[in-house]
């Protein structure tokens, strides 16, 4: 962190000639349950429910908590802000985001639909409108983040009403390392025959799994397509259901909308994998 803040007041490439010109140090957070879903200044009351939704969270939680810290260190009389991830889908509606478990670990635990890539959900959806000259409050959209984390929001008529990374981060579509939906039967299963704490089936799920842990070429998917190219099987496979997964998911979005106006793409792997991109174009054939 020092190293960056020493860039931004660099004589030759820095944009600032004192860090006294920084009014403000915004923070992009990802998951603290119910308790902030918006955007606030950072406190100790913050971080500590940071620190107590890490395990929710446990690819962003933690740098994000190192990061604001520094940031305090380095910049002490400095505003810090922090701007939540899911505070775009805080309207969901409640058939949405409850689980059919037993309700007394909604109210015990907070064990619910969170959603999450509102920041990007949110900035799409304003490309969108300006770019085209439309009113989204009039339209049905579905918008598909596909970077190395990959979510999909179905927006009706300007509110937010599904999204596919839920409780976590790890729900929903197939991701660079992450598993997507499962059974969860299959974890316990896993767990019982491999021995492996909780600890250990949450580094399987968020840090071995998606996309990687099919194809065992990477997570990086520039490079899982190439696999594929030169007749790598797994790669293939692995291609297949990414974007299998990824069609089912707009097609139940469309269902529970009534039908969708606009579909937008954006993210590392939404905007610049044409390969994976066309994959995409055949989702509509079934209406034509």
């Amino acid at each position: 962190m020092r190293q960056a803040l020493s860039l931004l007041v660099d004589p030759e490439i820095g944009s600032l000639s004192s860090y006294r010109e920084i009014d403000a140090v915004g923070h992009r957070v990802v998951q603290a349950g119910e308790k902030f879903r918006g955007t606030f200044l950072i406190d100790e009351a913050l971080l500590a429910a940071l620190r107590e939704h890490s395990e929710l969270a446990p690819l962003h939680n933690p740098p994000n908590i190192k990061g604001i810290e520094a940031c305090r260190r380095l910049m002490p009389d400095i505003p810090q802000v922090a701007v939540f991830d899911n505070a775009f889908h805080k309207e969901l509606p409640d058939y949405a985001y409850i689980y059919a478990l037993p309700y007394e670990y909604y109210e015990k635990y907070g064990v619910r639909r969170y959603c999450f890539h509102g920041i990007s959900f949110k900035y799409m959806t304003e490309r969108a409108a300006k770019l085209l000259n439309l009113d989204v409050s009039q339209k049905r959209i579905v918008s598909l983040m596909l970077g190395s984390g990959t979510t999909i929001n179905a927006l009706a008529y300007g509110h937010s009403v599904d999204v596919s990374t839920e409780l976590s981060p790890t729900e929903g579509l197939i991701q660079s390392t992450r598993s997507g939906d499962l059974d969860p039967f299959v974890i316990t299963y896993i767990m019982r025959k491999e021995g492996l704490s909780p600890e250990q089936m949450d580094e399987v799920l968020s840090k071995r799994s998606g996309w990687l842990g099919i194809s065992g070429v990477s997570n990086d998917l520039r490079l899982v397509e190439d696999a594929a190219g030169q007749g790598n099987t797994r790669a293939r496979l692995a291609l297949q259901v990414f974007t299998y997964r990824t069609k089912k998911y707009i097609g139940a979005y469309a269902a529970a909308m009534g039908g969708v106006d606009l579909l937008l793409f954006a993210g590392g792997v939404g905007e610049t994998v044409p390969p994976s991109g066309r994959k995409f174009a055949g989702v509509w054939s079934f209406w034509a």
